[in-house]
């Protein structure tokens, strides 16, 4: 099962829920790395840091949190690999490694309601990151319909501002079975599109109605 949550967590990870269209037309970006051209297009330098979600919601769930927990923890990985792979051709984007954060961590604890300046100061300073990814999930499933269902809210926020300079929310309805996840997801939106996702290539295109 835990195997099955690395490949579908926050909106870079997602399996794709039906054939996708040849149009490009049909290509849906997400605000953020709609914000991140916008940066790096500017010749700022953009160095970010992707935070591991440390706070999320579990409901009528047969999966345990500690397994959820521990998926979410190696999606950050994907994560960066996709980032890297979308922006490596841009020399001003820099991926800020989180090897040292441990300890500036242990004293922040990062609520889904949102992060304070304070917090991200702090964290800015001790990683030189002047940009962070921040992510907070629920999970509910329906027993009665056999649905798992992960909401997510991901943050672009600045370091210095108080402001978040681009917000993600992802819906995706999985089914499953015996406490397994079932593929094809069932129902995938991005930002209120109705989406399926290009795994090969990390791209959202709109959803037949």
């Amino acid at each position: 099962m835990v195997r099955g949550f690395l490949n579908l967590i926050f909106l870079i990870s997602f399996v794709s829920c039906s054939s996708l269209p040849d149009a490009s037309s049909n290509l849906i970006e997400s605000h953020i790395e709609t914000k991140i051209i916008e940066i790096l297009e500017s010749q700022m330098d953009l160095r970010l840091l992707v935070l591991s979600p440390r706070a999320f919601s579990v409901s009528s769930c047969p999966m345990s949190e500690e397994k959820i927990e521990s998926a979410l923890r190696q999606s950050t990985v994907e994560i960066e690999s996709a980032l890297l792979h979308h922006f490596e051709n841009y020399p001003n984007f820099t991926l800020i490694e989180d090897t040292n954060l441990a300890d500036v961590l242990a004293g922040i604890e990062l609520k889904n309601s949102g992060i304070t300046s304070k917090q991200i100061a702090s964290i800015g300073m001790a990683t030189g990151a002047n940009y962070l990814i921040l992510n907070s999930f629920s999970f509910s499933c329906s027993t009665e319909k056999q649905e798992f269902a992960q909401e997510g809210v991901t943050k672009l926020i600045r370091v210095g501002s108080k402001k978040t300079d681009a917000i993600d929310v992802t819906k995706f309805v999985f089914g499953y079975t015996n406490q397994e996840l079932e593929y094809p997801a069932k129902r995938g939106f991005l930002n209120g599109n109705k989406v399926i996702y290009d795994q090969s290539n990390g791209r959202f295109f709109k959803a037949k109605r």
